[in-house]
């Protein structure tokens, strides 16, 4: 009896040893996860140093947009980049809040910039506010792909467009 209870108590260590060691890796998997897309706001975007994305975005990256548009390619990706932070290049994102979930990170983002470049139209020099969600997946230590989510039409009343109804004036 005292042997059978040792192997059952050897058998649950072991179980729980491999066990606990998955989920270590899931964390350390997650914070990895967390510190790219960090990287991507703070280095992409912020300094505009595009050629981070060689090193975190997938060649084959896709980012959903609103209105089911989409960017293809991280080619692409820096392109988009570079044209929103030429047309707002103070634009600045605060993380207010990241959820990591195994290869997926979501987080909402606040952010304000100036629009004194061109893009988006003719420079305005109006200042805008927003705030996005944007759940990212990766895969091999890459953003692959992301579905970015924001108020489109109050970003572009805030720019001083206006929303006409058909056939009105």
């Amino acid at each position: 009896m005292a042997k059978i209870s040792k192997i059952i108590a050897l058998t649950a260590l072991i179980i729980l040893a491999f066990g606990m060691t998955a989920i270590d890796n899931a964390v350390a998997d997650e914070a990895t996860n967390e510190a790219i897309v960090q990287r991507n706001v703070e280095e992409i975007w912020h300094k505009v140093n595009v050629g981070i994305a060689d090193e975190i975005v997938a060649a084959n990256y896709v980012r959903h947009l609103p209105g089911g548009k989409e960017i293809r390619g991280r080619e692409a990706y820096k392109k988009f980049v570079t044209g929103y932070m030429t047309a707002f290049p103070d634009m600045r994102w605060n993380i207010d809040i990241m959820i990591s979930k195994r290869d997926y990170v979501a987080v909402l983002l606040s952010g304000s910039g100036t629009h004194t470049g061109p893009g988006m139209g003719p420079p305005t020099a109006k200042k805008v506010t927003d705030t996005s969600i944007i759940i990212y997946h990766l895969a091999g230590g890459k953003m692959v792909e992301d579905w970015l989510m924001y108020d489109t039409l109050g970003f572009m009343q805030q720019l001083g467009y206006q929303l006409v109804p058909p056939g009105g004036e």
